[in-house]
C-alpha cells in the first residue's frame, strides 16, 4: 500500500522541530532523520538520485505546504509496492513479508515489508503460522542459494514485539543489544508511528513530537523514539533447526 499523506507529515513536522531546536535548515534536518527520501523511487543512478532529491529539497524551502509539496513529489516518484504476488523486492527474492541481503559476505540480515492488498496487521496472532512458513522458505533460500552465510543478525524496532519475536529461535533474540547509533533515514527505527495501512500512531507520535521538543543536541535525536532499535545475532545453523530444515 502507498505511504499516507499522514506518513510524511508526522515526519516533516518532526523534522520541523528538529531544525528549530538545532538550528537547521529544513531540509538537512529531513534528509538526516527522516525516512522521506528513502521512501521515493529518485532513479537509478547516484546521479539522478541526487539530482532529483536537490529538486526536492529546493521546492521544500519555498512550499507554503511542505507536506502537499512532499505528497506530490512522492507521487511523481512513487516506488512499485511489492503486491500480495510479488516474487522480489528492490532485486531480492521476496518470501510473503520477507526478504534478505548479504552483509559482509557471509552475514544475513532478515527484512520485512508490508504488503499492498494486505487487509489485517501482518503481525497478528492469526497470521504467525504463515509467517512462519515465508521465513522458513527464506531460509531454505539461504541453505541452499548461499551456502557462504554463517549469521544471522538484525536492526529493527520490530524486536520490541513480541508478536514479531516469537518467529525466530530464541537463540537469536536472548542476548541482542541496543543499536546505540541507529540510521534514522529508514524504516527499521520509523515503522513505529505507523499501522499496516500506514496511519499514524497517535501516542508514539505524541510522545516522538514532545521528546523532540526538548532536544538540545543531535546526540539525543535517537533517544526520541519511544521504541529504540535492537540487534539480535545468531548463527545461521540455529534458524535451520527452528524451521525444521535439517530434516527437510
Amino acid at each position: 500500500m502507498p505511504y499516507s499523506p499522514e506518513y510524511f507529515d508526522l515526519q516533516l513536522r518532526f523534522a520541523g522541530v528538529v531544525a528549530e531546536r538545532l538550528g537547521l535548515r529544513l531540509a538537512s534536518a529531513v534528509t538526516d532523520y527522516t525516512a522521506v527520501q528513502v521512501s521515493m523511487d529518485l532513479g537509478s543512478t547516484p546521479e539522478l538520485r541526487s539530482r532529483n532529491w536537490d529538486r526536492y529539497c529546493d521546492g521544500l524551502a519555498t512550499a507554503k505546504d511542505v507536506t502537499a509539496w512532499t505528497y506530490a513529489f512522492f507521487r511523481e516518484h512513487q516506488p512499485e509496492f511489492p503486491g500480495l504476488q510479488a516474487t522480489h523486492f528492490s532485486d531480492r527474492p521476496l518470501f510473503g513479508c520477507f526478504y534478505y541481503n548479504i552483509r559482509d559476505g557471509c552475514t544475513v540480515r532478515p527484512g520485512f515489508i508490508k504488503r499492498e492488498g494486505q487487509t489485517l496487521s501482518p503481525l497478528s496472532s492469526s497470521n504467525r503460522p504463515e509467517r512462519i512458513a515465508e521465513l522458513g522458505a527464506m531460509f531454505r533460500h539461504i541453505k541452499e542459494r548461499e551456502c557462504q552465510v554463517t549469521t544471522v543478525e538484525g536492526n529493527s524496532w520490530l524486536y520490541n514485539l513480541a508478536a514479531y519475536r516469537r518467529l525466530f529461535p530464541e537463540e537469536y533474540i536472548e542476548d541482542m543489544v541496543l543499536n546505540e547509533d541507529p540510521d534514522l533515514q529508514f524504516l527499521m527505527i520509523w515503522g513505529q508511528f505507523f499501522d499496516h495501512s500506514w496511519r499514524v500512531r497517535e501516542e508514539p507520535a505524541k510522545i516522538l513530537l514532545s521528546a523532540a521538543g526538548e532536544l538540545s543536541h543531535a546526540e539525543q535525536v535517537r533517544t526520541c523514539f519511544p521504541l529504540q532499535a535492537y540487534r539480535p545475532r545468531s548463527g545461521v545453523e540455529v534458524f535451520y533447526d527452528f524451521y525444521g530444515l535439517y530434516s527437510a
